[in-house]
């Protein structure tokens, strides 16, 4: 699937034979070019609140400073592999949650976090990073009046698990689906799947995006892939 980001289209969100969604991790991943792991968490830290911080990285859920803090700095049981396949999908963070899949809602709180007053909400959500496959979960606080991005935990590696699943294919623009009776993160299998617009064309297609015209926004996503060179490929 083609994703519009800040002007450009790439192809984070692809599709497995059997409709299963999963974020392909290439965003920026030159930051961690040359960088030590242990430097990694001041990298992704500030990734998050350049990029993601105060604005909403799908309808009603935001991220904030908190959220680059828990996200970068909880490793706790993580091999190395895991907490750096963790750390790279940070750029991924309005992706992963587009392609999610709601599996609790609504989870009272145990009283840690008294600002949850609306509990918890879980996702899970599938990646892939340097060729390994991964699945998390992505942590979400209900607060009175919005929602906040927490952390992505449970995290493993699944690659053996996807090893019959290698030939990838990639959907039509915004028809990916999700497994059957799975919900995405809009109810309406992840379609708006798209980032923060950063120029005047990116506003007018989150423009369409919140009005629900799919339609002059697929359009808007097949010409600049056809400027860019790309064939869509079913």
């Amino acid at each position: 699937m083609w994703t519009w980001i800040r002007g450009e289209v790439r192809y984070s969100i692809q599709k497995m034979p059997d409709g299963t969604q999963y974020v392909e991790v290439d965003t920026d991943q030159d930051i961690f070019d040359g960088v030590d792991l242990k430097d990694y968490p001041r990298i992704v830290a500030k990734y998050i609140r350049d990029h993601f911080r105060g604005t909403p990285i799908q309808p009603g859920i935001i991220a904030n400073r908190r959220s680059s803090n828990e996200y970068a700095g909880r490793r706790g049981y993580m091999t190395d592999d895991v907490y750096e396949a963790k750390v790279r999908a940070a750029t991924e963070l309005d992706n992963l949650m587009a392609i999610s899949v709601l599996i609790a809602d609504r989870v009272s709180d145990d009283g840690t976090h008294p600002e949850a007053v609306n509990g918890w909400s879980y996702y899970r959500t599938i990646f892939k990073v340097n060729g390994r496959w991964f699945e998390g979960t992505m942590n979400i606080m209900n607060r009175q009046y919005y929602s906040v991005f927490y952390d992505m935990k449970s995290i493993k590696d699944i690659t053996g698990a996807r090893s019959a699943s290698n030939r990838i294919t990639t959907g039509n623009v915004f028809t990916g689906s999700v497994a059957q009776n799975q919900t995405g993160i809009n109810g309406q299998n992840g379609q708006n799947g798209v980032r923060k617009s950063m120029t005047a064309l990116d506003q007018e297609y989150m423009d369409a995006v919140e009005a629900g015209d799919m339609e002059t926004a697929a359009r808007m996503v097949e010409e600049a892939a056809k400027q860019a060179g790309y064939k869509e490929r079913h």
